[in-house]
């Protein structure tokens, strides 16, 4: 019994290992293709892009931004302000009961940055960052986009558009310091192996093509 304790140990310890190692190898491959397409509000100011793309988060209870969607929103909303793009796809969950709307959040702030509503484009169904961008690909007519969210979410992003075929680059939104900041990492690590695991087998998003992006 104890020398089969002792295997078992072993073989338990290996397996944790070598699961370790694949999640690091996932995100270390994730990481170095999207780095270089990776930068700050100001290094777009000679670019253009077909799209202006900022990922949803979540609202408040009273139906506000929280602080990540806020700055996500604030950054694309300058980034278009400075001529970057013409259209801004906002994209996020409303799919909730009526009283969670990541999208119209994003609506009537980015209106209140002076971005006007024939100049939004609405992806209500975006579950997931793999969705939002999965379905951006599949219906959007222009392939160029500028990806906004912080940074630590930005190479995932970036990864699944250009894995898609889209011309794809991230602008960081980090304004500001976030709560709960490390817990996202760890979250993002199992990300990144989810996302690239489904770019590998091809997985539709949720919705598809079945719900327009307007």
């Amino acid at each position: 019994m104890k020398k089969f304790l002792k295997v078992l140990g072993v073989i338990i310890l290996f397996l944790a290992v070598a699961g370790i190692a694949a999640v690091a190898a996932f995100n270390i491959h994730t990481i170095s293709v999207a780095e270089e397409y990776i930068l700050d509000v100001s290094d777009f100011e000679e670019s253009y892009v077909d799209y202006i793309m900022v990922l949803g988060c979540s609202v408040r209870p009273d139906g506000t931004p929280s602080d990540m969607l806020h700055d996500r929103v604030i950054t694309g909303a300058k980034l278009y302000n400075m001529g970057v793009g013409s259209k801004l796809l906002l994209t996020g969950d409303s799919e909730e009961p009526d009283d969670y709307d990541e999208t119209m959040a994003m609506k009537k702030l980015s209106s209140k940055e002076g971005i006007s509503a024939v100049n939004q484009i609405v992806d209500p169904v975006g579950l997931s960052t793999y969705d939002s961008i999965k379905r951006a690909a599949e219906q959007l007519e222009g392939k160029s986009v500028i990806i906004v969210t912080q940074e630590y979410h930005l190479y995932r992003a970036v990864y699944i558009a250009r894995s898609l075929g889209l011309d794809a680059y991230g602008c960081k939104a980090d304004i500001r310091t976030y709560r709960g900041q490390f817990m996202r990492e760890i979250r993002e690590w199992a990300g990144r192996v989810k996302d690239e695991l489904y770019l590998a087998f091809d997985l539709n998003s949720k919705y598809g093509t079945e719900v327009e992006i307007l």
